[in-house]
């Protein structure tokens, strides 16, 4: 037979497949383990194999000697770090006077992932294999003149960011198909037959019956990768289903067990300990009628995440918060199957504590714009507003040394307004953020394209010296967190080579 002939004969049989065991599911209860099986029809390259490569690139993961130099010259000038400092550094490929670049590329060498800084141009890097990338940085110092007068004191960088990445079997396809399965595994029918199932085997008596069904199928389906999670993650809460409507409510309620980390990743801990009061970050997705699509809830000082939105069968429900009550909309369901192209907005809220100096946002807000095509998708996000922050407190707590020559010129206030207004009202201009997946060879490619404009005024530089002694995680914790990636894909491969 054609060799050609073949492949089309054998893509039809998986797509009929497909289709049957669509079809199948809904007269069954759709299990965990059922998702990946059904996914990886859709694809020559399987959920499994994506897993053991990230795996290997997590245990295997290093710079090459010069990108070590490199990230060492960053980590121990960030302290006094100006942006002039890494614009004039002898690591930046001058394009002109006042425009610089870089580039990184991701490869593997042999069985090692490795990281390395490179002087080729963006375009000749070849990314082949899975997870490998390439990236492109250029800086570029601006004119701050107008009618001969320097506009602001302090000069004005334009940053930009692109990079490629080889997902492998990551397509937009498989994605897409995995969301939609993931919403009809939550739905109202599919959950209370899990429930159905925990009654007949256990005798479940719990209150809370929806979360634990998913919980114990999650130990059944999964049982390593879940042992493994469940003792560092506390969860409290997933699910809640309202039998009007049929509706499903996903509430995560999930926060880190300190005490477990503490035993097994003390540097970890020590981390989390040391960012305890920096503060809380909220994130609402909305449609143009300013719905609420999805919240999420950061808090550091109880490590704790909450996510929320509403389904019903298989498609997301719009909802709001009226005098603390949430209210859901029926009348406009979304299908993430059926759209091609969706507008939507991001709020952001913030509440930063640092060393006693109180930094509050609410309002902060950007527009998006997701738009697919049979086999690719694009994503586009800019900024709408980034209203001035509201400044309490001042510095209670006692300053690192590097910090008592840090005198603040001006009211602090004014000086974030400054550097924010210059960011948002370039990123109003350009794309802030744009992310593209395609489809190349079969396998998936993530690009990213960054745009900013920064003012290299006292901001920034108390934002790096913030960075460098309250935010930015120890080498030694940072080793622990690789280790916890390396051993939660290696436990997930396991899980995945016992499905049939």
């Amino acid at each position: 037979m054609n060799f050609f002939k073949k492949i089309r004969i054998n893509n039809i049989i998986k797509y009929i497949v497909f289709i049957f065991l669509v079809i199948l599911l809904n007269f069954k209860v759709l299990n965990l383990k059922d998702i990946p099986v059904i996914i990886d029809l859709k694809s020559e390259l399987t959920t499994k194999d994506s897993v053991y490569y990230l795996n290997k690139l997590f245990l295997t993961f290093k710079f090459d000697s010069k990108a070590e130099e490199f990230h060492k010259f960053l980590n121990k000038s960030i302290q006094n770090f100006e942006i002039g400092e890494l614009f004039s550094s002898k690591y930046m490929i001058s394009i002109s006077e006042n425009e610089k670049w870089l580039t990184y590329s991701g490869k593997w060498v042999g069985d090692i992932y490795t990281v390395f800084l490179k002087n080729e141009a963006y375009d000749d890097l070849k990314i082949e294999k899975p997870y490998e990338f390439k990236a492109y940085y250029s800086l570029k110092l601006n004119k701050n003149i107008q009618n001969g007068k320097k506009i602001f004191k302090d000069d004005i960088y334009s940053g930009y960011l692109k990079s490629t990445t080889n997902l492998h079997g990551f397509s937009n396809d498989k994605i897409i198909s995995c969301s939609s399965i993931l919403l009809n595994y939550i739905s109202y029918d599919n959950i209370n037959s899990l429930i159905l199932n925990i009654n007949s085997s256990k005798g479940y008596k719990g209150k809370d019956k929806e979360s634990e069904a998913i919980i114990s199928n999650f130990k059944t389906d999964f049982p390593n990768i879940s042992k493994y999670v469940l003792q560092y993650i506390n969860i409290f809460k997933i699910i809640t289903t309202i039998d009007e409507n049929k509706i499903s409510k996903f509430s995560l309620v999930s926060e880190v067990n300190k005490n477990y980390l503490k035993i097994r990743f003390p540097y970890l801990f020590e981390y989390l300990e040391d960012i305890n009061d920096l503060g809380i970050i909220e994130i609402i997705v909305k449609d143009l009628n300013a719905k609420n699509l999805i919240s999420i809830y950061l808090n550091s000082k109880s490590s704790q995440l909450l996510i929320n939105f509403y389904t019903s069968n298989g498609k997301i429900l719009p909802f709001t918060i009226d005098n603390n009550k949430e209210i859901y909309y029926m009348d406009s369901p979304i299908s993430i199957n059926d759209i091609k192209e969706f507008p939507f907005l991001i709020q952001f809220k913030f509440r930063a504590n640092i060393y006693g100096l109180k930094i509050k946002n609410d309002n902060i807000l950007l527009s998006g714009n997701y738009k697919r095509s049979d086999k690719d998708f694009i994503v586009d996000v800019k900024f709408q507003d980034f209203p001035r922050c509201k400044i309490e407190g001042g510095f209670a707590y006692i300053l690192p040394p590097t910090f008592i020559n840090l005198v603040i010129p001006g009211n602090l206030e004014d000086i974030i307004y400054e550097f924010t207004s210059i960011l948002s009202s370039s990123i109003k201009k350009n794309k802030f953020i744009s992310f593209q997946l395609l489809t190349i060879d079969k396998s998936a490619r993530l690009k990213v394209d960054l745009n900013i404009d920064i003012l290299n005024n006292f901001f920034i530089r108390f934002g790096l010296k913030v960075w460098n002694f309250k935010i930015q995680p120890s080498d030694l914790a940072l080793d622990e967190i690789q280790e916890i990636f390396t051993i939660a894909t290696g436990e997930l491969y396991k899980d995945l080579n016992q499905i049939p």
